[in-house]
């Protein structure tokens, strides 16, 4: 009987909303090894089989007698841990398989190498169409990819009841009105080559928020390792507000999707996410990129983009917007189905993959 584990050794904890939902849809644990991440999962992830283990439990040597199968979304890479990998499979006479998940559809790829590392790994998990002509426009070519769909919202809409009461008590609980339409800004991180909106926008978008509105920023997981200082100094600035939160350690993404009214971001994957709502985004596009020329943001084709130049007044902007009729519903609309493509049934999903893994592909490797 194939034995499968997931690797959630990183203390990134939004990983566990990508490998850690695989690892459930394939009756799989997933294994942790940051303790604090581990019990955020035990509360928002009930469902979910975890274990904790330590680092060295995570060396090639040990992870071949745990498992045939190993689910991850960071690298591992053919060229790294794999070889090792590989031997030991020789000399145990046993077969390893190592697949890896998304996390995220984001746009940032286009310009740094990403997708690249795809081309190292075994067999690689892809949303839909556009992940795929992403992976050829940079001539990019995995040994097998298996198409798994929008399958977070399938599980989300699955378990809604759960995950909407849990949202409440994590979220709406905080504002003296919940009631007010929801604004959700969500930046990305800091990386070393978009960077994010975070440090130009965020004590604006708190200084203008009109009073009709609630506003929840959610935090990347990154910024919290990269700036931890300023996220504090945020949470300071608005202690005694009761329309603003900003979430940290929330890892639910489509819950929290479902609650705003519209979004505002910049290179998150999340407004990816978001399109299945068909509401209103917005863009901050903070690098003054040209988005209109670049293949690369096409995430911006889809919303309304603001210019650093009119980061004073967001919302004068976005009201103004959103009174109007939506000329971006058709956009919406397409680039989901280019992104995530039709729904896919959870249990045709799990015989997916479980039919890439069972062939024996090892002489690609």
């Amino acid at each position: 009987m194939t034995k499968c584990y997931g690797i959630q050794g990183d203390a990134e904890l939004h990983h566990i909303d990508h490998v850690g939902l695989i690892c459930h849809i394939m009756d799989a644990p997933i294994l942790f090894t940051d303790e604090d991440n581990f019990k955020l999962a035990q509360k928002y992830y009930p469902q979910f089989k975890k274990e904790i283990v330590e680092w060295r439990d995570l060396a090639p040597d040990r992870l071949v007698h745990r498992g045939d199968v190993i689910f991850y979304t960071n690298f591992f890479g053919r060229e790294s841990s794999m070889p090792k990998l590989r031997e030991l499979r020789h000399n145990l006479g046993k077969t390893i398989r190592s697949v890896c998940c998304p996390h995220g559809n984001s746009d940032k790829g286009h310009s740094s190498v990403f997708m690249e590392h795809f081309e190292q790994e075994d067999i690689v998990l892809v949303y839909g169409q556009r992940m795929i002509n992403f992976l050829y426009e940079k001539n990019v070519r995995s040994p097998t990819l298996i198409t798994v769909g929008n399958y977070r919202l399938s599980y989300y809409l699955k378990e809604r009841v759960f995950f909407d009461e849990l949202a409440k008590i994590e979220i709406l609980s905080h504002f003296s009105n919940p009631f007010k339409p929801l604004v959700l800004y969500a930046p990305t991180w800091e990386d070393w080559e978009n960077g994010t909106s975070f440090f130009a926008a965020t004590e604006q978008l708190i200084a203008q928020l009109p009073k009709q509105y609630n506003l929840v920023v959610k935090c990347h997981p990154r910024l919290l390792q990269t700036s931890l200082t300023k996220v504090w100094q945020l949470q300071d600035i608005i202690s005694k507000r009761e329309d603003v939160v900003i979430l940290t350690d929330y890892p639910h993404v489509y819950p929290l999707l479902a609650l705003a009214d519209f979004y505002i971001g910049d290179m998150s994957s999340i407004g990816y996410d978001f399109l299945y709502f068909d509401r209103p985004l917005f863009f901050l596009n903070h690098k003054g990129w040209d988005f209109k020329a670049n293949n690369g943001l096409k995430l911006f084709k889809a919303g309304v983009v603001i210019e650093p130049a009119d980061f004073e007044r967001i919302f004068d902007q976005i009201n103004i917007e959103i009174s109007k009729p939506d000329a971006y519903r058709g956009a919406r609309q397409t680039l989901y189905q280019e992104t995530f493509g039709p729904p896919i049934d959870l249990n045709t999903l799990k015989q997916r993959i479980q039919n890439a893994y069972e062939v024996d592909c090892f002489s690609k490797i």
